[in-house]
């Protein structure tokens, strides 16, 4: 295991990996996800550019690679440092870096190996805590030099430029050479080489300040059309010369592409916060999205589509996109967005001409943009440029989908706070007049018991049952208004489940006397942690329903047993079954079957799975394979003080 770099105690792995403009970057990247992954840790995408210029293969590489990156994960990051090696610490510095993953530098090109072997031996040197791996990928490697050389490939015009400009300072030098001398010449000389720096790169410059110092050699300084100079003077002038000029080509050249850097860096932070106070100034969805469109379209001179995911998990468009896109490019829409990356390779620009990017922000994917640009490709400036912008838009639809959520769930919490707080009043007051009913018609029947009529004491008997039934449904309604709120706290102690079985058949003999209802009770059960009260509503709940629902002289079964360190209570029925359209939701409140009695609302599974499961078990139903229906509780054996009661008082079969 490599030594981690230790900035303090609770520094974790990170890992940076170097991308470079050949064919080995794509393996590096999908090599460092793998190590990630196996580690478990972030890890980010670096590309430094050390040149002005890069070709379009170069380029069209580099994005390949970020864009493997991104799909896998990783922060991408594009800087630019004259030095590849500062580049990258500084940019490990700023991450917290703790190993440093680069490409093994290709064997078989001597001046090029040297450069990269040079530079390897540089960032290891100057890493200091951070580990370097540096690993070979196996296969053909590119021909192109590393990410780690220093030195820019530049295209042939600036050579050729410099060539020029040499050649300019000889003719202008034969002419003013009979006024001036050749002295005076080797300062044009010097201050054309210093002045190309201002244009071209460094390459350019080491080669017009070689042919500059030859070319004056050569054709001014005495013997003439020689390279040799006899005057100490000279001599020392003509190395004095070589060096100045190559000291400030170099200089010169260097602050160029610093003072390049920075107006980047300026441009790009001057349009994140443009971009952002116009995001955060948005009037809702559809002003954001118009305004993101519009920003991208003056910025990139590119036609934006944004297409946002509905339920069904399409994409469709939203209005305030520039463009409509057509079936083909919908369809590499969807494909993008299935696996949640981005399109940028070569076949799909040729299908479509259009970049799709994911819009994603904290791991989550909220939609998709799809880019239309005048000209491509586009510089890596630009991309990443265009990258900070997605990023920008993806965290704001996030936000504002954020937002959506949370006062969807104010909305809800403050309505099902209401409705709790309407239902338990209710409880309450409706308690207290149905209290009076029922000791009303008490004091009818014991007062009127002689000399009532038939019909008086029905009516009496009905006005009982229903007063007793509405009793029933206000005591579930406070039931589950103080299960919802927290208030039920179950008292647990270790209980007999014979005690528990019996007292439930003494509680539902009625309701079960045209069953054939079975009790079963495996031998040597033990005591079981739980409420006795609850645990006892439960089961009478479950035992009512089933008489209910079951055909008069079919059987009901209680069944008790251990399984997988549980008390099992299952109540079995012969009935028609559970609808498979209720299965999914028969526990939630108000849902009721097809066949449930009148006057019910469907609350009383809603409190049997409230009152399981503030005990710590769980409760289930589902149909049996024969017909009928099985509901099962599970309580967990967990209290050490669990202890087998008696086997003669629960064994065998009880009826």
């Amino acid at each position: 295991m490599p030594t981690l770099h230790q900035n303090d105690e609770k520094s974790v792995h990170h890992l940076l990996v170097a991308i470079e403009p050949n064919r080995i970057s794509e393996p590096l990247v999908r090599w460092t996800h793998r190590f990630a992954s196996h580690l478990g840790c972030p890890w980010t995408a670096v590309y430094v550019q050390a040149s002005s210029n890069v070709s379009q293969a170069d380029q069209l590489s580099i994005t390949q690679s970020l864009n493997l990156a991104r799909e896998l994960g990783a922060e991408v990051i594009t800087t630019r440092e004259a030095d590849v090696v500062s580049g990258l610490l500084r940019t490990a510095a700023g991450r917290n870096i703790s190993q440093i993953i680069v490409g093994k530098p290709v064997a078989g090109r001597f001046s090029g190996f040297f450069r990269e072997d040079k530079a390897l031996r540089s960032l290891i040197t100057r890493s200091g805590e951070i580990d370097i791996h540096v690993v070979r990928i196996p296969g053909p490697s590119s021909r192109r030099p590393s990410a780690l050389s220093s030195v820019g490939r530049l295209p042939a015009k600036e050579y050729l430029l410099a060539i020029g400009v040499v050649a300019t300072m000889i003719g202008a030098g034969e002419l003013l050479n009979p006024f001036m001398g050749y002295r005076a010449i080797a300062w044009f000389f010097l201050t054309a080489v210093t002045a190309l720096a201002l244009f071209v790169g460094r390459g350019p410059i080491l080669l017009a300040a070689t042919l500059s110092a030859l070319s004056w050699d050569y054709f001014f300084e005495m013997p003439l059309y020689s390279f040799y100079i006899s005057a100490p003077e000279d001599q020392e002038l003509f190395a004095c010369y070589f060096i100045v000029a190559l000291v400030l080509g170099q200089l010169t050249s260097r602050i160029r592409r610093q003072e390049k850097a920075e107006r980047e860096r300026e441009e790009r932070t001057q349009a994140r916060y443009q971009l952002s106070r116009e995001l955060t100034a948005a009037d809702g969805l559809d002003d954001m999205i118009r305004k993101a469109v519009n920003h991208i379209e003056r910025r990139f001179s590119a036609r934006m589509a944004v297409l946002l995911p509905v339920s069904s998990g399409r994409l469709v468009p939203h209005p305030a996109s520039a463009f409509a896109l057509s079936n083909e490019e919908h369809s590499v829409a969807d494909q993008t967005m299935d696996r949640s990356g981005q399109s940028n390779g070569s076949d799909q620009l040729a299908k479509t001409g259009i970049t799709f990017i994911s819009l994603r922000a904290h791991g989550e994917s909220e939609g998709l943009a799809a880019i239309r640009f005048d000209e491509f490709p586009i510089s890596l400036h630009e991309r990443n440029l265009l990258d900070d912008h997605i990023e920008q838009i993806s965290i704001a639809l996030h936000r504002w989908r954020a937002r959506e959520i949370s006062e969807m769930a104010r909305i809800s919490e403050q309505s099902e706070r209401l409705s709790k707080t309407l239902l338990d009043a209710m409880a309450h007051e409706v308690r207290t007049p149905l209290a009076a009913i029922q000791s009303a018609t008490s004091n009818l029947v014991q007062f009127g018991n002689d000399g009532m009529s038939v019909g008086h004491y029905s009516m009496i008997s009905e006005i009982q049952e229903a007063t007793e039934r509405l009793n029933r449904l206000i005591g579930k309604i406070m039931h589950i208004t103080r299960l919802e709120s927290g208030h039920v706290k179950p008292k647990l102690e270790l209980q007999e489940v014979g005690d528990l079985i019996r007292v439930a058949e003494h509680e539902t003999r009625s309701e079960l006397q045209r069953h054939n209802f079975k009790i079963e009770i495996a031998p040597g059960l033990p005591e079981v942690s739980m409420d006795f009260q609850l645990m006892l509503y439960a089961l009478t709940n479950l035992l009512s329903n089933a008489a209910h629902h079951t055909p008069e002289n079919t059987q009901v079964r209680l069944r008790a047993s251990i399984a997988d360190s549980s008390l099992i209570l299952a109540v079995e029925d012969a009935g028609p079954g559970i609808p498979a359209n209720l299965v999914r939701n028969l526990f939630s409140k108000f849902s009721r079957g097809p066949s449930a009695r009148p006057g019910g609302v469907g609350l009383g599974l809603s409190l049997v799975k409230g009152f399981v499961e503030a005990q710590g078990g769980k409760v289930s139903a589902s149909n049996r394979p024969q017909g009928g229906a099985v509901f099962t509780i599970r309580m967990p054996l967990h209290s050490p003080n669990c202890r087998p009661a008696p086997v003669e008082e629960t064994q065998g079969l009880v009826s």
